[in-house]
């Protein structure tokens, strides 16, 4: 096998019992399976399906595509931000968020108190679109 085959054994192995996930190589046969973005793929492809979080009975399951090359540092800190939860207010310190500490990309909605709850459900919105 290849490396990526490699780094999806691995991840397979200690994530198997957490995770539900699909790895593809063919994008006619990830198309075929109905993987998201499955046309958009160039190489070897991972993505984790969130099938514990719909209802029972339910015949898809939400699925998050892993957009990098498969490098084993990377679809660790991948499978590390699926617990984070999506959006966090900013801490007044100014300390550095788990997602800074990964390494992970920001998107920052700023508001005042009047429309709070307003920016609250954008960035929850957003961070579930981003996944």
């Amino acid at each position: 096998g290849t490396y990526e085959h490699r780094v999806f054994m691995e991840f397979a192995f200690a994530y198997g019992s957490t995770y539900k996930f699909a790895f593809a190589t063919d994008k006619r046969v990830a198309e075929e399976a109905g993987l998201r973005d499955a046309k958009t793929m160039t190489g070897p492809t991972l993505w984790v399906l969130h099938c514990s979080e719909e209802e029972k009975g339910s015949k898809t399951c939400r699925q998050t595509r892993f957009r990098q090359p498969i490098v084993l540092s990377d679809v660790l800190i991948f499978v590390k931000s699926l617990k984070l939860p999506s959006f966090v207010d900013l801490p007044v310190n100014q300390e550095p968020t788990q997602y800074e500490t990964l390494g992970l990309h920001l998107i920052y909605v700023v508001t005042d108190n009047s429309n709070a709850h307003e920016a609250r459900d954008m960035a929850g919105k957003l961070g579930r679109a981003f996944r």
